[in-house]
């Protein structure tokens, strides 16, 4: 395979920002077929989300609905 990065990258890159709603980022990544958004904050890129974070984020959320709503002593 001889092509360049450049030559095969999309021309527009999405992007998010750090105070980002997780469903709403969930939905954009569903809805693009896409695994992970790099993250910018005031146009300086700071990190990457990615499917397998945003499952972590709703599955510890979920975890800490369930322990708080447990009757105490269970």
């Amino acid at each position: 395979m001889g092509d360049s990065v450049g030559h095969v990258m999309p021309s527009q890159v999405l992007t998010t920002s750090p105070q980002s709603n997780i469903g709403e980022i969930d939905r954009i990544m569903d809805g693009q077929k896409i695994q992970g958004l790099p993250v910018d904050e005031k146009k300086k890129f700071v990190g990457i989300i990615s499917r397998a974070d945003i499952l972590t984020a709703i599955t510890q959320e979920a975890d800490m609905t369930h322990r708080l709503a447990a009757p105490a002593g269970k």
